[in-house]
């Protein structure tokens, strides 16, 4: 897609502005903003020459995403137009047909499909997903008609498009917000996801991990590892051994996290923690480092039920008792927007008597680096002492198995804590 020539995009941009001047219906009409990129363009066009190659295809979408659609209430080309059925293998034909009869009204989507027709470039490798919110609330058979819409350049929030009629007709729809979405059956196209998720690990594998930590075979494991009492004499885990911190349950309350035309909420968890370097005199030199631990995607049904979503999503592998405390951020990822900034926040160390302690021994500042177009939504502190001694108190969310909850803005978090004793 990066090398969709200039002049097609400028094409695209042409051709856009004179059907809006024309007020030509055949292309969704932007007020405030004709897109200029390539990637906008070809969203732009394939949410006109979808209803374009035929109505009836905009409900076979719908009815596909609401039997077939995952838990993000979404499809994806791959799944869709690579279909066995004579509805998907029409579908595709009519599409293919629709975009080269008239390559002028798609000219970025002409030039997509222009190496080999069925090649490639067919419509099953498309770079979009197609998602229908509210998918379970409608009865397709009965409604006569279906909103066709694509995400925005300039936000997430809100949306214009086309209402379609089942006997022909359509209607511009200026603005498309959440309470459109309630009553209105509506396909959105969305860029195609790229995130790399983090896959929890199994209990199997967990325990496979905390085995091979720093490459030796534990003397013993506590409880088959895991901490189910409160630990008040942190020191009691020592540099020597392993503490292992997982978050085994996390929760999101609401959907205010995400953009309202986004079909899931892409979570990234950051920590920084302190770590322990000397002079060449031998003295202390604190510092610290940033993590991203993990990174992980919870649709919109889950946010609005406040399910939670459960797994072993390692925190710190190995949670050294100089790590004093750490800082930790929950970040909420985008398809568009802008770079959050590096910001620089304060960790403490543990460190007395010329070895690693309880006790604070000296804090270093902790440059950390967000990636994407994210935003910074709620950061705490959490110290390793306090996280111990609070293994199985109820501190104002509730217990989860028995565990104590985290309450940080709308996240509830449980860690487990797995003690591994090398001695």
């Amino acid at each position: 897609m990066k090398d969709i020539n200039k002049t097609v995009t400028a094409l695209a941009l042409f051709i856009s502005v004179v059907a809006c001047k024309k007020e030509n219906y055949d292309t969704i009409a932007i007020p405030s903003i004709i897109p200029s990129d390539s990637m906008t363009e070809l969203f732009y066009e394939l949410a006109n020459a979808i209803p374009n190659s035929g109505i009836e295809t905009c409900f076979t979408i719908a009815e596909s995403i609401q039997v077939n659609g995952d838990c993000f209430e979404t499809i994806y080309p791959r799944n869709f137009f690579s279909g066995s059925t004579k509805a998907h293998e029409g579908f595709s034909c009519s599409l293919e047909n629709e975009i080269y009869s008239n390559g002028y009204k798609y000219p970025t989507l002409a030039t997509y499909f222009a190496s080999t027709k069925g090649g490639d470039n067919s419509p099953s490798s498309l770079p979009v997903e197609l998602y229908m919110p509210n998918s379970n609330s409608f009865d397709i058979e009965k409604e006569d008609n279906v909103t066709i819409a694509y995400q925005r350049p300039d936000t997430e929030d809100w949306t214009d498009g086309y209402c379609y009629y089942r006997t022909g007709d359509k209607k511009y729809i200026p603005l498309i917000n959440e309470e459109y979405l309630r009553s209105h059956m509506t396909i959105i196209i969305l860029p195609a996801d790229t995130t790399e998720y983090t896959k929890p690990l199994s209990e199997e594998e967990l325990a496979q991990y905390i085995e091979k930590q720093k490459g030796i075979k534990t003397k013993s494991l506590v409880s088959g590892g895991l901490i189910t009492t409160n630990v008040t004499n942190s020191a009691a885990v020592g540099e020597e051994d392993v503490l292992t911190t997982t978050v085994a349950a996390i929760r999101v309350n609401g959907t205010s996290w995400c953009g309202l035309i986004s079909n899931k909420l892409k979570l990234a968890v950051y920590r920084a923690s302190g770590d322990l370097e000397f002079n060449s005199d031998g003295s202390l030199k604190p510092s610290g480092t940033c993590h991203k631990p993990f990174v992980m995607a919870i649709g919109k049904d889950s946010l609005r039920n406040f399910d939670w979503v459960t797994g072993y999503y390692l925190f710190d592998d190995d949670w050294d008792l100089h790590e004093y405390d750490q800082k930790i951020y929950f970040v909420s990822e985008h398809n568009i927007g802008s770079e959050l900034k590096d910001i620089t926040t304060r960790v403490t160390i543990g460190y007395k008597d010329d070895k690693p302690s309880v006790e604070i021994g000296g804090s270093a500042n902790v440059t950390m680096h967000f990636t994407g177009y994210s935003v910074r939504r709620v950061d705490n502190q959490l110290s390793r002492a306090a996280a111990l001694a609070n293994i199985t108190n109820d501190l104002g969310a509730g217990l989860y198995n028995g565990h104590t909850v985290y309450r940080y803005g709308l996240a509830d978090v449980v860690y487990y804590h797995y003690y591994t004793d090398i001695q």
